[in-house]
């Protein structure tokens, strides 16, 4: 309406707390939920990034105003290389969280997914006795009994964190892309939130 003064912008605290939620809701879609399973956080990474966009950065950050071009690149980019690194996180977690160890095959067993599809699924005897399923499906390795090298969280009973096959020295280059994509990632979205708050923020 004419003569309507426009709303005030945010103000730093509501700026600060729409920001803090954004990294917290990046790192916990593309990190934490990727650890367990990497398709659930790249899936849920992408969905996080249209409700982080609309809700926490154009509605809580900038209070309804159109996002700046050279924002949103960086918000969008920044965001894109966290679902990138999604696909070494559950490396990068067992690096710093599992052990190494000697295990042997238990056996293999035909399932049926989501959509249908039927794949093979390999169960192994971890180091410390327990028994599960391997994070990455396909064909066992070896016959039933064969002792392997495997990384794997311990005393999980309940098979939270699968295990992984192979030594730690093995994780490295998955573990780098996890570090580099999400370092890249972060400070692009940093760089996001400094010039969400530039006084040609608002512009379209």
């Amino acid at each position: 309406m004419e003569g309507t003064e426009p709303a005030p912008p945010p103000g730093r605290a509501l700026r600060r707390l729409a920001w803090t939620l954004t990294f917290v809701l990046a790192i916990g879609t593309t990190t934490g939920l990727a650890f367990f399973d990497v398709g659930l956080g790249m899936v849920a990474g992408a969905l996080a990034l249209a409700l982080a966009y609309w809700l926490l950065l154009r509605r809580m950050a900038l209070g309804g105003r159109a996002v700046a071009r050279t924002t949103r690149r960086l918000f969008v980019g920044g965001w894109a290389l966290l679902v990138v690194g999604a696909l070494g996180a559950a490396y990068a977690g067992m690096l710093v969280l599992g052990r190494q160890g000697t295990g042997s095959v238990d056996y293999q067993d035909e399932q049926t997914g989501t959509h249908g599809t039927r794949y093979l699924q390999c169960y192994v005897i971890k180091p410390d006795g327990t028994s599960g399923e391997l994070r990455a499906t396909g064909a066992c390795p070896a016959s039933g009994g064969t002792r392997i090298a495997m990384v794997y969280l311990p005393h999980d009973a309940g098979d939270v964190a699968r295990p992984l096959l192979g030594t730690k020295h093995r994780l490295l280059p998955r573990a780098a892309v996890w570090a580099v994509a999400d370092l890249l990632g972060l400070a692009a979205l940093a760089a996001a939130a400094r010039t969400s708050v530039a006084p040609d923020a608002a512009t379209p």
